[in-house]
């Protein structure tokens, strides 16, 4: 009757500690801020600092655009020069001829201002705007790549918290377990019916399952304050990490939806860009202009004194052989266009092999789990009937720590491969490029 009574004690202790401890993890749970991955993409969009220069980018590429329109008002120019030459033309005319006529002096000055206005620049500033416009969303995109890429650090230190926060549980659990067979094994070692050591044996095993839980806190802690740097945002330890639901779907429709793409497709369309610019470089350039200046002399040669004149026309240039020197840079860019092509067919490649991997991974941990059920059921039972043993003097609390860490070590790997499955799924999610 004693043997029994002793049993139901440590029972209702058990039970008792099991549901203080499930109580508070649920209050936690529920009472704590939460969090959830989504989140934490569009907090890192926001506080990264490399998401303010997408903004910056667009401001800076609008200011070259203003100056390129700029190109096609007129030219207002202010200009001067003082001279003193040599000598100057003179006419000397036989004495028979009773004309004087007046001579340059040696010192000059002419004044004014120009205008200049451009008709045709052979599609230069046009082909330039086109560039301006293909660059800047390359350096816009090549941001968002650099955030976007973010995401795997994020899930890293995202799933890390959530996968030592179950093995915190787990230890928890197996504590809880394991002090209340302590209360069990004490009464009987009490009573006589245990030697000593058995206690002290569980004793020593929950205060080493308390070491391990300081060594999972300390990792929490580590990968919360990543997490915070990365979202340049406080979540604080208590924070509730929301599991997410990834919505797998249909894993076929893959092809080209990382940014990179874009990415490659803008950097070959500025290089044709490019090319463009330097065709231009063919044609000529025409302009009007209009001169109005004061100085001496003028156009009136024969008028020493200071006097206004303007002059009004039309220019143009061209450079109709440039040393082949247009051709040779048209020949860099379409190497380099090559090289454009070469580097998206091995990102294509390195892509390919990831996500193939990650799929790997997901079939083998739904394996796991599947296996991991059956495993923890068997456990179980074993743990139970090590119970009764450990009671009744059959095994030593050696034995039934060996048998009760099993399970725990069982059901552990059953929470781990659970949030190692949706952690990759996510991962395949995010490497494919899929929201």
């Amino acid at each position: 009757m004693q043997l029994k009574h002793e049993n139901y004690f440590g029972a209702k202790v058990k039970f008792y500690i099991k549901i203080l401890f499930l109580t508070f993890l649920v209050y936690n749970a529920f009472s704590a801020d939460k969090i959830t991955l989504e989140q934490c993409y569009q907090l890192a969009e926001k506080n990264y600092p490399a998401a303010r220069q997408i903004e910056e980018q667009k401001s800076v590429s609008d200011l070259k655009i203003k100056n390129f329109n700029a190109k096609y008002y007129p030219g207002l120019n202010l200009f001067g020069q003082a001279t003193y030459q040599s000598d100057v033309t003179k006419v000397n005319l036989p004495p028979q001829f009773p004309i004087t006529i007046p001579y340059l002096t040696k010192d000059q000055y002419r004044f004014g201002v120009s205008v200049d206005q451009l008709i045709w620049d052979g599609g230069a500033i046009g082909d330039s705007k086109a560039l301006e416009r293909v660059q800047s969303d390359a350096a816009q995109t090549g941001i968002e790549v650099e955030l976007y890429n973010l995401r795997q650090k994020i899930n890293d230190s995202y799933f890390n918290v959530i996968l030592l926060r179950k093995k915190q549980e787990q230890l928890e659990i197996t504590k809880a377990d394991l002090v209340s067979k302590l209360t069990t094994i004490r009464i009987k070692v009490y009573n006589g019916v245990l030697l000593g050591n058995n206690a002290d044996i569980l004793d020593v095993e929950i205060q080493k399952i308390e070491q391990t839980g300081e060594e999972v806190q300390a990792g929490i802690k580590t990968s919360i304050y990543a997490l915070e740097q990365l979202l340049n945002s406080n979540i604080g330890d208590s924070t509730y990490f929301e599991l997410p639901s990834p919505d797998f779907g249909d894993t076929a429709e893959t092809e080209h939806l990382r940014k990179e793409y874009r990415l490659f497709s803008l950097n070959k369309s500025g290089l044709d860009a490019m090319q463009e610019l330097n065709s231009s470089s063919y044609y000529p350039k025409i302009a009007a202009f209009a001169q109005y200046m004061y100085g001496k002399p003028g156009f009136n040669m024969f008028n020493p004194d200071f006097q206004t004149f303007y002059i009004v026309g039309l220019k143009a240039s061209w450079n109709i052989w440039d040393w082949n020197t247009t051709s040779r840079e048209n020949e860099i860019l379409k190497i380099q266009k090559d090289i454009v092509n070469s580097q998206e067919d091995v990102f294509s490649l390195n892509l390919s092999i990831a996500l193939k991997n990650y799929l790997n991974e997901i079939d083998k941990l739904e394996n796991l789990i599947e296996q991991d059920k059956q495993i923890i059921i068997l456990r179980h039972k074993i743990v139970e009937q090590a119970s009764s043993q450990l009671d009744n003097g059959v095994i030593t609390a050696t034995e039934y720590v060996a048998d009760v860490n099993a399970e725990s070590q069982a059901r552990l790997a059953l929470e781990v491969h659970n949030v190692e499955l949706v952690r990759a799924k996510v991962n395949y999610l995010t490497q494919a490029g899929k929201n």
